[in-house]
């Protein structure tokens, strides 16, 4: 499997030297889990050998890297496999081979195409990225890595011209210039991005390295240069005001954090994917990591249980497109129904604020008089064999709201307290000052100096071990059914179920989302 060598311009001493201060110098966030460590299922059937050129067991070696690209064409390991693998699995292996890792993972050769197993392995790969040494994310807009011909000059001419106080271009530049690639627009490189644990990235002309630490680029001469402007910034997931509170998804808080999971599906839902029915497989790997550490109960279509109602109202920006099911691609894409009334069966630029009555719990948000939901029907699944299946997050969470009157005499959940928040000043977008008096909230001993308007449900233990996938396609992904009645039920006895719908409505293309 030998390919032609076209990094021969590139300075592998700089990856060798990033590499090793991460490993140094960096905690076990940048770190994935040992494989002997991990369950089979994350463990990579196969991988690319890129000293002898051949393809192991995954299981048997300590280490890979592992790419994250896009298709530029179908089709082309078919036949003459060797004369049609792309340039950047080329450069690629080159580059994996020079750094001494040796070992590399790209799906297009480590997992079997069209075949009874391929679906299965597809599910599994936001792990193999969560679990991959280094991650190779392409994101030029030609084949091949493009940066590798690295010219600072070219990088000033095309008009860069955002620097950092050192004079090397900043941190906000490279993200711009990542998302405007072909590579952020497709729908699994999201979250082969999010999982990675350090990641190096190539654009048309340069490349940079982002660990969940530093994130470094070369400049003129060579020099290795940290981007630390923003030491709590992570690559393309910047929050929308600037002040992102998280590295990576894992391991994330033990509280159920609503506003970061809006951030993230706003950012995913309008991607592209060549088959519709991956919206669910190719965010994955987030809702694993969100269902494993903070939100109780999973998800159910991509909406959380315990935040149900509020999910339900969630609101396009501009017309949506549904999304359908390719037919005849069952070996290797899930054929899933697409629900009309979660945002996977819709292809569109979410409005964070139609979802942003979840976010009353923040002690902060209250105090604006945030919209709040109101629960007024119990939910149930209701699977293919017609059995019904109580869904019970949003009543426990109608529960934990009642702390909020000063008359709840329950006793607190543990790890939490009540506390007084001290007096506030804001200062708004148009420099208007809002003051606020002290009031009381509560607070969990995991953060103690945020405050929270009410306790929130913490994960059971028992969820932990629960996988996406269970919680995807066991429970209902369809449209909403009344369980009885003409009219919509309206009184907190009634009880609506999620049934299933296996064909989008029609007339729904192009049409604008409303509950």
């Amino acid at each position: 499997m030998a390919t032609e060598a076209s990094t021969d311009t590139f300075d592998i001493s700089i990856l060798k030297e990033w590499i090793r201060v991460c490993d140094e110098c960096h905690g076990s966030e940048c770190h994935a889990e040992p494989i002997s460590e991990r369950p089979q299922h994350s463990v990579p059937d196969w991988v690319i050998d890129t000293e002898n050129h051949c393809i192991v067991p995954g299981s048997s070696v300590q280490k890979y890297a592992a790419l994250s690209y896009t298709w530029q064409r179908h089709g082309y390991l078919t036949t003459g496999v060797l004369e049609n693998i792309p340039a950047v699995v080329k450069d690629s292996i080159n580059l994996v081979r020079l750094s001494k890792i040796r070992y590399l993972w790209v799906d297009c050769l480590c997992i079997v195409q069209y075949d009874e197993t391929t679906q299965d392995r597809v599910s599994h790969m936001g792990e193999i990225y969560s679990g991959a040494y280094l991650t190779i994310m392409a994101a030029g807009h030609n084949e091949g890595l493009q940066g590798l011909q690295h010219n600072y000059e070219q990088y000033v001419l095309d008009g860069y011209n955002s620097y950092s106080p050192k004079g090397y271009p900043s941190l906000e530049r490279l993200h711009s210039s990542l998302l405007r690639s072909r590579w952020a627009s497709r729908g699994w490189t999201f979250q082969e991005q999010l999982l990675a644990k350090r990641s190096l990235i190539f654009l048309d002309d340069l490349f940079f390295w982002d660990c969940q630490s530093k994130t470094c680029f070369t400049g003129p001469g060579g020099e290795h240069s940290p981007l630390d402007g923003h030491p709590d910034y992570r690559m393309a997931i910047a929050s929308v005001e600037d002040e992102p509170k998280w590295r990576a998804l894992g391991p994330l808080s033990p509280i159920p954090d609503f506003r970061l999971f809006v951030e993230l599906v706003c950012r995913y839902s309008n991607r592209n994917l060549t088959y519709d029915q991956d919206t669910l497989p190719a965010f994955s790997g987030v809702l694993d990591a969100f269902a494993q550490s903070s939100f109780r109960g999973g998800f159910i279509s991509g909406l959380p249980s315990l935040f149900l109602d509020a999910s339900l109202i969630w609101q396009p920006l501009f017309k949506a497109r549904r999304r359908s099911p390719v037919n005849g691609v069952s070996k290797f894409a899930p054929m899933a129904s697409l629900p009309s009334w979660s945002w996977v069966g819709w292809q569109c630029l979410l409005d964070p604020g139609s979802l942003a009555s979840g976010e009353s719990y923040y002690w902060f948000i209250a105090q604006k008089n945030l919209w709040t939901t109101k629960k007024l029907v119990d939910w149930c699944t209701y699977s293919h064999d017609g059995v019904l299946q109580p869904i019970t997050e949003p009543s426990l969470l109608e529960g934990f709201q009642d702390y909020r009157t000063t008359s709840c005499n329950k006793p607190l959940p543990s790890s939490w307290t009540r506390k007084t928040a001290a007096k506030t000043l804001y200062s708004g977008y148009c420099g208007n000052v809002t003051s606020w008096p002290e009031a009381e909230g509560f607070v969990h001993d995991s953060q103690p100096e945020t405050f929270y308007q009410y306790p929130l449900p913490l994960s059971e233990a028992s969820c932990a071990g629960m996988t996406t996938a269970s919680l995807l396609y066991n429970k209902a992904r369809a449209s909403i059914t009344r369980c009885a009645g003409s009219s919509f039920p309206t009184s907190a006895n009634a009880q609506v179920k999620l049934a299933t719908d296996t064909a989008p409505p029609s007339g729904d293309e192009g049409a604008t989302m409303a509950f």
